[in-house]
């Protein structure tokens, strides 16, 4: 080996002479050892300026990156736009000033687009179905709904279309899409309860679309009353009931497909006869169910139909609405003769929700609460009368209260925290007139059975009956409540049903049973109704009209 070659291969960063001869054939010099001082000192100048363009080279490219471009090419593009130098070789402090120029013109760009989309929601609507929704779009509470509804349906095709044109069209035409809320009343605050969910579903039915979308007329109202412009619109040849819209927005997808399933029959102009209803209706009971009250859902309003079809008064039917019995139950054939058994008896409105939860329980509850006193699947009306069915629920209720002093369950709490509040009130007769003073309040939860029994036993009401449902998380029961400085306690006003699947307030409550709504010259239930109304709109609560 020549003299010095070893100390040439170190000093080019080779170790084998296969890597010499190599590396000098790829850069055009001799391949033979034997070489002048000369020549190895310009092959170590060389191979120097290869590696500091090599180094150069890897920092562009991770500059690049940086910047965002996928090529070297599109950065020097982009650097003779904005008149910086096209030179590889830039010092730190150039590099620096070009990350900084290009942060702040990004920065830039995203807020321009940002008010564009803002001023633009059809643009916003374009960007959400391409896939690009940035952090502003998701805290703009008029897609939220329409991020999720796409998130949930995974639309394809033309149905994804009709959903993008109905978007548009409600932006454009109408208020339902900046109304961020509850879309019907019935529902509360849900995931399905927006006006994005129910657009969804009117577009999974695009092929039964009887005009077209662009000739809808807007009227100039509320967004539910808008909504349910625009499904007549599209579907109806025929009216249909006005309490049917909440189909369209029903948490339960299985309910929901029916209950459309009877607008589409209506709306087409055809019969209930041809329907599978939960609940069988004869002719007069069918006629009943299409003049049902606008506040009711759709399984209240069959319910109802049963219910003053046969005969029953307005008041009946309201108390059986207040009961188990505004929903479809199991084994519909024994409560079809438990609706009938009120009319014919001509059971009071005060007695009916104390008989329903004593005939639930017996049919359906399948609870143990002593020896002998186990429900009863096969327990029947047929033979009885109102005086002694009253017997039995009488001692039904007071068995439970003795189970609830023996044995203590609890359940899992709703995730409200419960409210305690000064509410300024007018005196009584025998303070100074026109003189307010402060009332203290509390609305809270019970949380076991012997707080609902003895909730039930101050107020004289069935609530005991609902341990069960507050046990498997159906229902949730709150008690507000005064306090009474002369007796150092809280004196029970109101007691209220929560249906947490929801996030709903169904049933209020006073002593007796009585409806604090229509008792509107009583300063105390009144006060409670506001308390309560304040506790569900911080907790996001709707409370059901009627309730």
């Amino acid at each position: 080996m020549p003299k010095g070659h070893e100390r040439h291969l170190a000093a080019l960063g080779l170790e084998t002479n296969a890597e010499y001869r190599r590396w000098c054939a790829a850069n055009g010099l001799r391949t033979t050892l034997c070489k002048t001082w000369i020549q190895r000192r310009d092959e170590v100048r060389l191979r120097a300026r290869q590696s500091q363009i090599s180094k150069l080279e890897t920092r562009m490219e991770r500059h690049t990156r940086v910047l965002g471009f996928s090529t070297l090419a599109e950065y020097m593009a982009w650097c003779e736009a904005y008149r910086f130098s096209v030179s590889t070789g830039k010092t730190a402090t150039q590099l620096e000033a070009e990350r900084t120029f290009h942060s702040e013109e990004k920065a830039r760009l995203s807020l321009a687009t940002a008010r564009l989309l803002s001023d633009r929601p059809d643009l916003t609507l374009e960007a959400i179905f391409r896939g690009e929704v940035t952090p502003r779009i998701l805290q703009d509470e008029r897609f939220a709904s329409v991020i999720a509804a796409l998130d949930q349906k995974r639309m394809k095709g033309k149905t994804r279309g009709k959903y993008l044109e109905l978007l548009r069209c409600a932006l454009g035409q109408s208020r339902m899409m900046s109304d961020s809320g509850a879309a019907c009343p019935h529902y509360g605050v849900l995931p399905s309860n927006t006006f994005a969910q129910g657009l969804a579903r009117v577009a999974e039915l695009y092929a039964e679309w009887r005009r077209p979308l662009s000739d809808w007329k807007c009227p100039n109202t509320d967004p539910l009353t808008q909504f349910r412009s625009l499904v007549h619109y599209l579907f109806s040849e025929y009216k249909t009931p006005p309490f049917l819209i909440s189909v369209w927005f029903d948490p339960d997808e299985k309910s929901a497909e029916a209950g459309r399933l009877w607008w589409l029959t209506l709306a087409a102009g055809g019969s209930l006869r041809t329907l599978s209803l939960p609940i069988m209706l004869t002719q007069k009971e069918r006629h009943a169910f299409l003049t049902a009250p606008d506040t009711l859902m759709a399984s209240a309003a069959l319910r109802w139909a049963q219910a003053r079809g046969r005969g029953a008064t307005g008041a009946a039917a309201k108390a059986m609405l207040n009961s188990r019995l505004r929903e479809v139950l199991p084994d519909e054939s024994f409560w079809d003769t438990v609706v009938r058994f009120f009319v014919d008896h001509r059971a009071s409105p005060a007695q009916i929700p104390l008989i329903v939860d004593f005939l639930y329980s017996r049919k359906l509850a399948h609870e143990v609460m002593q020896e002998g006193n186990t429900s009863r699947p096969e327990f029947s009306i047929k033979g009885r009368t109102l005086v002694s069915l009253l017997r039995l629920t009488e001692r039904w209720h007071a068995d439970r209260m003795r189970f609830a002093l023996s044995t203590v369950q609890e359940w899992t709490p709703l995730p409200c925290p419960p409210l305690e509040i000064g509410q300024s009130v007018l005196s009584s007769d025998t303070e100074p007139e026109g003189e307010t003073k402060t009332q203290r309040w509390r609305v809270q939860e019970i949380l076991n059975t012997r707080e609902l029994h003895s909730e039930g036993a101050a107020q004289r009401n069935c609530v005991a009956s609902y341990h069960n449902d507050c046990l498997s998380g159906k229902s949730a029961i709150l008690s507000v409540r005064r306090w009474i400085e002369a007796k150092n306690t809280f004196q029970r006003v109101l007691t209220v049903e929560v249906h947490p699947a929801t996030r709903k307030v169904v049933q209020i409550r006073a002593k007796c049973n009585r409806l604090p709504h229509l008792h509107p010259q009583n300063p105390t239930l009144q006060t409670g109704i506001e308390i309560l109304t304040l506790w569900a709109e911080q907790n996001g609560m709707a409370i059901e009209a009627g309730a």
